[in-house]
This record gives structure tokens, C-alpha cells and sequence, in this order.
């Protein structure tokens, strides 16, 4: 589902933005989603910047993945 709200990491990943948070926000207005479902939608896309924007290594030690490294990057297992 479609829940408005995206971010945009810059190519280094060293800064980020929220697009369409006005719309968002404006939905949430509208009562389109719960306040929990909006809750919800900004945890997991703060979540995702947080992520997104960790190196590799650190990334896989904070959320306890077995991560190795394959050709086309870290795979995640």
C-alpha cells in the first residue's frame, strides 16, 4: 500500500529528506489514517533513514544481521 510519504537520500547517503510530507500530513488531516497508522508510517520510514544511511558494517552489527559481503554489495541473512 501507498502510504504517501517517501524519502529522499541524497547518492552518498549522507543527507535525506521526507517528500510529499505536506501531503501527508494533509491526509492525516483528512482522516485517512489512524493516528497509530500514521504513527506507525513515520516509525518505519525514520526507521528506514536509519538504515538506509548506516554504513554496511555498523548497519548489520545495530540489527544483529549475519551479513557478509557478495559481488554486488552485503547480502543479508
Amino acid at each position: 500500500m501507498e502510504n504517501m510519504l517517501d524519502i529522499v537520500i541524497s547518492p552518498d547517503m549522507s543527507t535525506w529528506e521526507w517528500k510529499d510530507e505536506d501531503e501527508f500530513i494533509e491526509s492525516q488531516k483528512e482522516g485517512h489514517y489512524s493516528i497509530e497508522k500514521a504513527r506507525e508510517i513515520w516509525a518505519e520510514g525514520e526507521r528506514a533513514i536509519r538504515l538506509t544511511t548506516l554504513p554496511s558494517d555498523v548497519q548489520c552489527m545495530k540489527n544483529g544481521l549475519d551479513c557478509r559481503q557478495t559481488p554486488n554489495g552485503v547480502f543479508h541473512n
